[in-house]
């Protein structure tokens, strides 16, 4: 088993004592993206993950408080927690770009099914199993609220206008678009949504930002082309990502990433705090209760 999953992904690289090889691991996945895998060599069960900041999202597995808190409760966790990292070695399958990561965790999930990974969906990192039925209706009722003609065509002139340029969640400059209107016809976003994130602090489904003028008068898009492969596959990244409205970032008090939630009420349910309450303290940037700060972006360390 061991030797087949090994042929099959080909990792970059191999760390077959995880529990001493830390400094190694964070060191050599710092300023990186991509995706790992944790290899149990006791029953050879395997969780597959990736994160576009390697080294953060790694150095979580060795925080004692994570693996047993209840709040982040995961099958992995407590894997790693029964077996201890002895017993694993940990694969870094790929390094990616960011804005492929997660096309590529989900072409791994894919083709190995890991025993590990509940969620056979990339970009969630819950574990968890939720009422799809339920979030369809949701957003059906969201989507079917009766607008005026005026109100319509209002939005659509606002969103036509001018170039808009398509920055990663991290203000990397992706792609620059003539108008809002060809982004709806290649992503298929509605105009209004389009409009309101332009226009407002919000993300472009959850992982990317829209700017009708340029975040540095020193960028430059790493996609030129439409034709090319890497517009395509951003293309279909995002429209994988329609659901997704803004991410939520939770951050424990000396501003290390605990989880990213794809929805509010994600974090409602798991976190137990009113979704009220997680916009009030993402508005205003404030530690609750001397544990969580959250944050619908990524944040540094001050």
């Amino acid at each position: 088993m061991f030797l087949d999953i090994i042929k099959k992904v080909n990792p970059v690289l191999i760390f077959t004592n995880p529990s001493q090889e830390k400094k190694t691991i964070l060191t050599s996945t710092k300023d990186k993206s991509g995706v790992y895998l944790w290899y149990n060599i006791k029953n050879h069960k395997f969780y597959v993950g990736s994160s576009v900041k390697l080294s953060d999202r790694l150095s979580v597995y060795y925080n004692l408080n994570y693996l047993k808190s209840k709040t982040f409760k995961s099958i992995i966790n407590s894997a790693l927690l029964k077996y201890s990292k002895t017993d694993f070695h940990l694969f870094i399958i790929e390094f990616t770009d960011t804005t492929l990561c997660y096309i590529r965790e989900q072409f791994w999930l894919d083709t190995l099914s890991p025993p590990y990974n509940i969620n056979k969906y990339a970009t969630s990192n819950l574990g968890l199993h939720f009422d799809l039925e339920k979030r369809k209706l949701l957003r059906d009722s969201k989507l079917n609220k009766k607008r005026s003609p005026e109100c319509i065509q209002n939005m659509r002139i606002s969103a036509s206008r001018g170039k808009v340029y398509l920055y990663t969640i991290d203000k990397s400059l992706l792609f620059t678009f003539d108008s809002a209107k060809s982004l709806e016809r290649i992503f298929g976003t509605k105009y209004f949504y389009i409009d309101k994130v332009i226009n407002t602090n919000l993300s472009f489904h959850g992982y990317w930002l829209l700017s009708s003028h340029l975040l540095n008068s020193l960028d430059t898009p790493s996609i030129n082309s439409q034709d090319s492969l890497d517009f395509l596959r951003l293309t279909e990244e995002v429209k994988r990502c329609k659901r997704v409205v803004n991410l939520i970032f939770v951050y424990d008090k000396y501003f290390n990433l605990l989880h990213r939630f794809e929805y509010l009420n994600e974090a409602r349910v798991t976190l137990n705090i009113h979704d009220s309450t997680i916009r009030k303290y993402v508005n205003t940037n404030n530690l609750f209760k001397n544990k969580f700060y959250f944050s619908y972006f990524p944040l540094c360390k001050p």
